[in-house]
């Protein structure tokens, strides 16, 4: 997940974060999803942009992690740092 915890970004994201990750302790505490328990992988990106389109790169090659969740404005910042012909 992309969510800011520290810097400026992080008084919006850290309260998204939050919301996020009780969701999934919620969706754990049913059974998680086909029986599976969702693991949350977070990256704080600081409120700096390139660090966003790092950590969206990592999450995606190295984490192997299809789906990120994050606020509207981490998915237009990673989008543009991870690829730059995006009209996001």
């Amino acid at each position: 997940m992309l969510f800011s915890h520290s810097g400026f970004m992080s008084v919006i994201e850290e309260t998204q974060l939050n919301g996020t990750l009780l969701a999934i302790e919620e969706i754990n505490g049913s059974g998680g999803v086909n029986g599976r328990e969702l693991v949350p992988v977070v990256y704080d990106p600081a409120s700096e942009s390139a660090a966003f389109g790092h950590y969206a790169k990592r999450l995606m090659i190295e984490d192997r992690i299809t789906t990120i969740p994050s606020s509207g404005a981490t998915r237009r910042r990673a989008a543009r740092r991870c690829c730059p012909s995006s009209s996001a």
